[in-house]
């Protein structure tokens, strides 16, 4: 009996593109991927352009120079291979068609429309896509008012690594913010947060360290001497040596 052997398409190689506006959070990249303010736009938009040339069926070709003429503010270009790339599943295409309607750049300014690019999104597992839900939750902008609906978003971001998500839900178990106010809660996932090179939030503490209250510094100084980065009392007092080993915990892993 003959069997006919259907050949599986080809993966096109790692290319510049690649390595100069792959998404850390896109699930097609094959680099680790870069941030957002870290593209080089005009050599991303010329790397992804020939990429794309090359192999004309490669999705996260079409994504990344997507990114990068959103990166060069070429909004209206970028907006055609995002459409394209969301259109054929890319779900960070599908988050980065959010932002521009959350934003109102090359399209009409719409929390609603943006919100339904985010669910489309975080429902295919996006994890930026997520805290942008509970975000939307959260102001009811796009989604309902609910904080309990934000926190369960950014809770399934956070699982996921999403360090704004663990963030901003130490913000709010830390003051009992729509939750049952719980500062050793709050301490831990600001743990995380750091832990994972979030520097916003390292900038928050830093400048407002002594106001997030004892209960909370004194976990997380316990958590940072299990750490390694930290040698002082468990005292809950945000002195100079504190300040130091929140600065040392985020510069210890950076996306």
């Amino acid at each position: 009996m003959q069997v006919s052997v259907v050949p599986l398409p080809a993966v096109a190689p790692v290319h510049e593109c690649d390595r100069l506006a792959a998404d850390i959070h896109d699930p097609g990249r094959v680099t680790q991927g870069v941030a957002f303010e870290e593209i080089w736009a005009e050599g991303g938009v010329r790397a992804c352009r020939t990429a794309l040339a090359e192999h004309p069926d490669t999705l996260r070709f079409e994504f990344q120079l997507g990114r990068a003429l959103h990166k060069s503010a070429s909004y209206e270009q970028a907006l055609v291979h995002y459409r394209r790339a969301a259109g054929r599943g890319n779900v960070a295409a599908m988050h980065n068609l959010g932002l521009l309607h959350e934003s109102g750049l090359a399209l009409d300014q719409s929390h609603d429309k943006a919100a339904d690019w985010y669910r489309m999104a975080a429902d295919k597992g996006h994890p930026q896509a997520m805290f942008k839900v509970g975000v939307a939750h959260l102001s009811g902008h796009g989604e309902p008012g609910d904080i309990t609906q934000a926190m369960s978003w950014w809770q399934k971001a956070a699982d996921q690594g999403d360090t704004r998500s663990m963030s901003i839900m130490s913000v709010h178990y830390n003051w009992g913010i729509g939750v049952a106010q719980d500062q050793n809660r709050a301490a831990t996932l600001m743990f995380q947060a750091l832990s994972n090179g979030d520097k916003s939030a390292m900038q928050e503490l830093t400048s407002k360290g002594a106001t997030w209250g004892q209960p909370f510094l004194r976990e997380l100084q316990r958590l940072m001497l299990l750490a390694g980065v930290y040698s002082g009392p468990a005292d809950g007092k945000f002195d100079a040596d504190t300040k130091l080993a929140v600065q040392e915990l985020a510069q210890q892993q950076s996306f």
